[in-house]
């Protein structure tokens, strides 16, 4: 099958592609571009990249186990800018750079049919991210006396996931779904230390839990075509700023 979607609480397309090579044995893999704005941070550019490889045992009936392995990697051009008060003065400062990211993920999952209009599937994943980001600067003037400054630098991370996620068919044409998860990252480690006017800042990455749940509707077309409208909420701590996307999609036969 072959995908694409939109979303909305940000502008992004997206597309994405799979297909059986062998008996329980499928490829996968999708592209986006989009831009988006949170925290006093733009992203003019958002590019990515993601393949994987995933093993459903096509003999073990309605209820089974299913394995993958992914790799993404990802490009960002970003703007920021700020406000503050200088000795009781409005003061601003702003900037650009840029950053590249990789990551490689392992997934356990199990799928069951639940009859012949339903079905479930619950997941853990395990998740390694890099990221390289350039230098960052703001001009200094009288305008943003308190400037800042951060060298380049290379962050990582680890993150461990469990999802679950329901399906049912009403009547012949419509699909409604429901998914839910819980994302955890530990381990982190920045070299992303700033200087602000003449204070050395040295920067952390803390470990942080995440939520998320969503909704689709689907509508079959005919002829393998089906045309999907999703939402998902993801709840973060506010130092990661929570959010809520949605968007429209289109699945067409290979």
């Amino acid at each position: 099958t072959m995908g694409a979607a939109t979303l909305f609480g940000s502008a992004a397309i997206s597309a994405n592609i799979r297909r059986e090579l062998v008996p329980g044995l499928t490829a996968m893999g999708g592209v986006r571009l989009g831009t988006y704005s949170q925290g006093g941070a733009s992203v003019d550019i958002d590019t990515g990249l993601a393949l994987a490889l995933q093993y459903d045992p096509p003999d073990m009936g309605s209820s089974r186990p299913y394995a993958s392995v992914s790799v993404a990697a990802s490009h960002q051009r970003l703007r920021y800018a700020r406000t503050y008060l200088a000795m009781g003065q409005p003061a601003a400062g702003g900037g650009k750079t840029s950053s590249y990211g990789a990551s490689v993920s392992a997934q356990l999952g199990w799928v069951a049919r639940l009859g012949s209009r339903a079905e479930a599937a619950a997941s853990v994943s395990y998740t390694r991210q890099w990221q390289n980001t350039a230098g960052y600067g703001e001009a200094p003037g009288v305008g943003n006396p308190f400037s800042a400054i951060i060298e380049r630098s290379a962050s990582r991370a680890n993150i461990v996931s469990a999802g679950a996620q329901y399906t049912q068919l009403l009547g012949s044409r419509i699909e409604l779904g429901l998914n839910g998860g819980v994302s955890h990252s530990f381990g982190g480690r920045t070299g992303a230390d700033a200087r602000i006017g003449t204070l050395q800042v040295s920067s952390r990455l803390d470990d942080f839990t995440t939520w998320d749940v969503g909704a689709r509707a689907g509508l079959r077309l005919g002829g393998g075509v089906t045309v999907d409208v999703f939402i998902t909420h993801v709840r973060a701590p506010e130092e990661i700023g929570s959010g809520t996307h949605g968007g429209v999609g289109l699945r067409l036969p290979l």
